[in-house]
């Protein structure tokens, strides 16, 4: 086996096999909902045959502190035990690269008794944080009901697509007029899509992290990848109603929403304790 035109022995081919496991398991999940805190996997117990130079696959943090630390020291071992160094990408890349300029890994500082609790929390506080975004929702608001955008960029987009609107106000107005509950459900109901493909997953990835000792608690991990976040320039606004034509808007040209996603659980009073890659 050859990468970069250099021989991989199957020892070595094991190595990288149990790495990206050990990413899967410390940093990863499996489905759809992963980005959200679904589809969690965790070790129980270290495999027999686990390589010595890869990190334990089992968490013995019992604080969100210990945790940061513990993942801090995971990450660079892992980029220490690869045979060749990767630059940080000049241009944003298609795929996320785990590189300390253009990822970025945080645990809340805080604990949950249950991991539907912690899941909660980040939900709630996303939900909030979406809701403060007033001019996207306006600009949508007023494409729907005058046929006209007001904006050149919708800027919440970068959290994910597809990203659905449905204007209750709208709705309900509607309703008031006699408009069938069908109709008017549309009339209110936008969605913003790629140029192509059906979606993008979203940058951030919220997860919730079993910690060690009892009683049992979680911890709650954010992570950033700074990857190119669509192929195109723009992205269309769908209006569910078909009287009203779609129109184009420029994608999210950097990840200033998620920066201050962070900035808003910090003020929220939840400090967020960065994991420190090298």
């Amino acid at each position: 086996m050859e990468v970069q035109g250099q021989a991989i022995s199957a020892e070595r081919s094991f190595h990288y096999a149990a790495a990206a496991l050990w990413l899967l398991l410390r940093l990863g999940g499996l489905g759809a909902r992963v980005r959200r805190g679904g589809g969690i996997l965790r070790s129980a117990d270290q495999p027999t045959g686990w390589p010595e130079s890869v990190p334990s696959p089992v968490s013995r943090a019992a604080t969100p502190d210990q945790l940061a630390a513990e993942l801090a020291d995971g990450l660079n071992a892992i980029r220490r035990s690869v045979p060749w160094r990767t630059s940080p990408p000049a241009t944003a890349s298609s795929f996320d690269v785990l590189h300390p300029d253009v990822c970025q890994v945080f645990v809340a500082d805080r604990t949950f008794p249950t991991w539907w609790e912690a899941l909660d929390w980040s939900g709630r506080k996303l939900q909030e944080f979406r809701r403060s975004h007033v001019s996207d929702a306006g600009a949508i608001a007023e494409l729907l009901t005058r046929g006209r955008m007001t904006v050149k960029r919708i800027q919440r987009a970068v959290l994910g697509l597809p990203l659905v609107f449905f204007f209750k106000s709208i709705f309900e107005e509607l309703i008031a007029r006699g408009v069938r509950d069908k109709d008017a459900r549309r009339k209110a109901s936008a969605t913003i899509v790629p140029r192509r493909g059906l979606g993008r997953a979203s940058p951030l990835m919220v997860r919730v992290a079993p910690l060690a000792g009892e009683p049992q608690q979680y911890a709650v991990t954010m992570l950033l990848f700074r990857s190119r976040f669509l192929p195109d320039r723009q992205m269309s606004v769908k209006p569910q109603d078909r009287s009203v034509r779609p129109v184009w808007v420029d994608v999210p040209e950097n990840h200033a929403v998620i920066d201050n996603w962070f900035d808003f659980v910090k003020e929220e009073g939840t400090s967020l304790m960065p994991v420190e890659m090298t």
